[in-house]
């Protein structure tokens, strides 16, 4: 239908399918045609979370791509929100939907870049990653917080290296 022009009736038998690769195959031809409402119409039907906020962002809609990904609670969603609140420079927000997305590296990262120990901590704590403690745990021992780094080594699986501090 679609190599035949057919758009009408290649809507039809979408609508008439109801199938979520369908929708969100029209939703990603209506975004390459620019028809924003009916792609995004398309990719909330499809349950295609990411690429509904992908496409608020884009559209400079960040209340929306926001509500979005909090309804959802779609982890690669709050990933692009956080990516999006990163480069706006809303760093702390930025930090909170990277945890959310379970990014924890880019939490992590961005988080002690900007001396947010605190953030660090609680992030590396919450993780339930043990790589993500131990890295935690050597960034707290080289800044000399060595009650952190105790804590971190230790629940991140190396107690002999935290008796030992």
């Amino acid at each position: 239908l679609y190599k035949n022009g057919m758009l009408d009736k290649l809507e039809q038998f979408i609508e008439e399918r109801q199938e979520p690769e369908l929708f969100k195959w029209w939703a990603q031809y209506n975004e390459s045609k620019n028809n924003i409402e009916e792609a995004l119409n398309y990719y909330q039907r499809a349950e295609d979370n990411a690429s509904l906020v992908r496409l608020f962002i884009l559209n400079k809609d960040f209340n929306s791509a926001m509500q979005a990904a909090l309804e959802t609670q779609d982890t690669a969603a709050y990933f692009y929100l956080a990516c999006s609140l990163e480069e706006m420079g809303n760093i702390k927000e930025a930090i909170q939907y990277y945890s959310k997305s379970q990014r924890f590296y880019h939490a992590v990262r961005l988080a002690q870049e900007n001396h947010f120990d605190n953030d660090v901590f609680q992030i590396a704590k919450g993780s339930n990653n043990k790589k993500v403690m131990l890295q935690c745990a050597e960034y707290f021992e080289k800044r000399n917080r060595l009650e952190q780094a105790v804590i971190l080594f230790d629940k991140g699986g190396n107690t002999k290296r935290a008796m030992n501090i």
